[in-house]
């Protein structure tokens, strides 16, 4: 039998392991048991989580998420208490949470898992408890923006809700295998939109010149910005016609090309959710997130991009 399939097998009697415990039943160094357990990560034979432990990712089979929880404790303690709270209320919506569990949630992405429901122009984010699955979340939600009662009704409004909650993905980051459970998020994406997606996914990229759009004084402003930077445009979607345009992006960089999620607004003030908006979106999307406007942000929106959003790059348009 191979150090592979013995890794295999020994995480398959056991649950989750870090490295070190492979090290020891493989009688090799920490260094390369690590290796060994990062080429079965990248043949798809194993997952590791955000969490760490001794500062190591834990290793794990699909289908042993649940096992994942074992691992909480580990977690910085605010985060811990993030996770124990969203636990026990299985959904929990951003608006209403305090500043410092809106990070903390961000953070445990083992655990945690965001999306978006939209209701006319009106967005929500939620974050839904890893092994919840989306059925229960979705009843769930509809409680939470009242339409429960609507909706067995047969109202139209139910069943925009639940209409919205339509694109599946795989989660990569806690359970990249779990299918029924985890393996699916769901966001705003329209089921046009998800049939658009399907069909431009191998799209080249391509300069967003050949997509000007006379009378656009917004798009012209963002062409101008590309251009500049030499960025070229995979995906553009025009969310609110001169107001709002979402995009996937290459950048260049020193390493190669960089692909980026884009959102951009047109709006004198921008502010904290709009920013939380476009983080979802990006943590949906497995990508990082260029934020772009023609206006200020608020003062709570600027210290959320010095202190939580570190990673999100935002831009003022001239």
């Amino acid at each position: 039998m191979g150090a592979n399939e013995k890794i295999l097998d020994f995480v398959k009697q056991k649950g989750p392991v870090i490295p070190a415990e492979i090290a020891r039943h493989l009688n090799v160094n920490n260094l390369f048991a690590s290796a060994l357990l990062a080429e079965l990560v990248d043949r798809g034979g194993l997952h590791l989580t955000h969490v760490k432990v001794g500062g190591s990712p834990v290793y794990y089979l699909e289908g042993q998420e649940d096992r994942l929880q074992e691992f909480s404790k580990y977690l910085p303690e605010k985060e811990q208490r993030a996770c124990k709270m969203l636990r026990e209320s299985k959904v929990l919506s951003d608006a209403e949470l305090e500043p410092l569990y809106r990070v903390a949630l961000r953070q445990i992405k083992d655990y945690a898992k965001p999306f978006e429901v939209s209701i006319g122009e009106d967005k929500h984010i939620f974050w839904k408890w890893y092994m919840l699955p989306n059925s229960e979340a979705e009843e769930i939600i509809k409680k939470k923006i009242g339409m429960a009662e609507k909706e067995s009704r047969g109202s139209v409004a139910g069943d925009e809700v639940a209409g919205e909650m339509i694109k599946a993905e795989k989660a990569s980051i806690a359970g990249p295998g779990q299918k029924d459970l985890l393996g699916t998020i769901s966001h705003t994406d329209t089921l046009a939109q998800a049939k658009k997606e399907k069909s431009e996914a191998q799209k080249k990229p391509k300069p967003l010149a050949a997509q000007k759009q006379p009378g656009h004084d917004f798009l012209r402003q963002i062409i101008a910005y590309f251009e500049e930077h030499k960025i070229a445009v995979v995906e553009q979607e025009i969310i609110k016609k001169n107001t709002e345009i979402d995009f996937i992006l290459t950048l260049p960089s020193p390493v190669g090309s960089l692909t980026y999620y884009c959102k951009a607004k047109n709006k004198q003030r921008c502010s904290d959710l709009d920013l939380s908006a476009a983080y979802v979106k990006g943590e949906i999307k497995k990508l990082p997130v260029l934020f772009l406007t023609t206006g200020k942000y608020t003062k709570k929106a600027g210290e959320m991009l010095a202190k939580e959003f570190k990673n999100i790059k935002a831009h003022t348009l001239n």
